[in-house]
């Protein structure tokens, strides 16, 4: 029988249960495959939400990739198909690679939408000045400021980008828990599912594999010396971007989220 989280830990009505609404809203359903799957950003989210717009017959694989990026709402399962899925998965990641990937990609790259990283005024009076000033102000924080400026914020205030991966998690249990770093096995396991996993990082450039990792100390680097050497075709290696302060950072903020992943699948792939 299928479990959910957070619906037994209030009174009210599910439909104001915001941790509830929050899970359900990323549990999406692959139709008529009866999968439920929990999407977690930054965690071959992209591929996954492509895979699945293609399997319920929204798009052919030569459809535009961005597509998905509007259409999170499309696909949500609803409360009887969570209750009736045949098979539930969901892919965790590393929370030290996780939060690395996050500033690689949004940070480093001036994502204009994070109004949260910034008081109000500040994030309002940079914008005043275009959308180049305001991707500035965001490249101008390293990743030592990004992982502080997070530490301030509760998680129902973060963005869904480094929220906890555990707030994700609709059910209490899943039929098949995947790391990212090894990918190969979620590919095997929906194949048997009857799901074509159709790979989309060439196509979107949000992720770092076809650049060069390289070592160094980066922790107080400003994101737009690290865009510099993205353009070049290099990008630090994840434990580069942290010192003691960070981990120890990231311990606290995802302790439980690192809990999770080491009872799922050893400690062998955390970054520390």
């Amino acid at each position: 029988m299928r479990v959910v989280n957070f619906a037994d830990g209030s009174n009210a009505a599910l439909g104001r249960n915001e941790p509830y609404q929050f899970a359900r809203a990323h549990a999406f359903a692959f139709y008529r495959q009866r999968v439920l799957y929990s999407f977690i950003p930054k965690n071959a989210c992209s591929t996954l939400r492509f895979s699945l717009a293609v399997a319920n017959g929204a798009l052919t694989p030569a459809s535009d990739v961005n597509w998905i990026h509007a259409n999170n709402p499309t696909f949500v399962a609803d409360p009887e198909f969570v209750a009736t899925c045949a098979y539930a998965f969901v892919v965790l990641r590393c929370p030290f690679r996780r939060l690395a990937s996050c500033y690689l990609d949004k940070i480093v790259d001036g994502e204009r939408h994070l109004l949260n990283l910034f008081p109000a005024p500040v994030y309002y009076l940079h914008r005043a000045f275009g959308r180049q000033a305001l991707a500035r102000k965001v490249q101008s924080l390293s990743f030592a400021d990004f992982v502080r400026r997070i530490a301030a914020q509760e998680p129902r205030d973060m963005d869904s980008h480094w929220r906890p991966q555990s707030d994700f998690l609709l059910l209490r249990h899943y039929d098949d828990y995947f790391a990212l770093e090894e990918f190969g096995r979620v590919q095997a396991a929906l194949a048997a599912q009857g799901i074509d996993i159709i790979d989309t990082r060439g196509r979107l450039g949000h992720d770092t594999s076809g650049l060069d990792k390289i070592s160094g100390r980066f922790t107080a680097v400003p994101g737009h010396q690290i865009r510099a050497l993205k353009d070049q075709g290099q990008v630090p290696a994840p434990d580069s971007l942290y010192d003691d302060e960070t981990i120890a950072l990231v311990r606290r903020l995802y302790a439980d989220d690192i809990t999770l992943y080491q009872e799922r699948f050893g400690p062998g792939n955390l970054l520390f």
